[in-house]
């Protein structure tokens, strides 16, 4: 087996490598482009979540079973929430460092979870990953505590922030799908 092959297997499986592509690119994007970013990231969301809403709704009409998936009110709720972000994204920037500093704070639990895992396992560089965990919770902490006195600098700091985040998740994952196929061939 090739050393890319070798790599290509060891990288987390699906939710976990959309949500590090996802850190990897808005990390990227808020880092280099914060004032930019910001607006601009609320109307592509914005935009994208009043296409989600009409898809529902008008999936809500081309169907027999109307009360199953709740399609009408899901569509109604997107479109409306894709409405107030692209009308006011204002509000909603004042929000994202709260919800990424939370998410930070969650994944470096995660993190954490997955350091656990490695020490039980006998993994002996089961520290780099607590290492992972620790600098997650600590940034996260940061973001919510929001000690910076411009936001450009701030949204700059949740940047990098979540690009080390989706760093340190890739090497994790890697490190634990390695030691787990090694202790399950045991």
């Amino acid at each position: 087996m090739s050393k890319f092959t070798q790599w290509k297997q060891d990288l987390p499986k699906g939710g976990t490598l959309t949500r590090i592509l996802w850190f990897l690119v808005l990390g990227v994007t808020l880092t280099f482009f914060p004032g930019l970013s910001a607006n601009v990231l609320c109307y592509i969301g914005g935009g994208l979540l009043m296409v989600y809403g009409i898809y529902k709704i008008l999936a809500y009409f081309r169907t027999q079973v109307v009360l199953a998936e709740r399609l009408f009110s899901t569509g109604l709720i997107a479109l409306a929430g894709g409405l107030i972000i692209v009308l006011m994204p204002q509000s909603l920037i004042a929000v994202v460092p709260l919800l990424i500093g939370f998410a930070l704070i969650a994944c470096g639990i995660l993190q954490l979870e997955v350091a656990l895992g490695l020490s039980r396992m006998g993994y002996p560089r089961w520290y780099l990953s607590l290492t992972g965990a620790a600098l997650m919770l600590v940034l996260g902490v940061v973001i919510l505590v929001n000690p910076f006195s411009s936001s450009l600098l701030l949204l700059r700091f949740i940047g990098i922030s979540m690009l080390l985040e989706a760093v340190c998740d890739l090497v994790g994952g890697i490190l634990f799908s390695r030691v787990r196929r090694g202790f399950d061939g045991r």
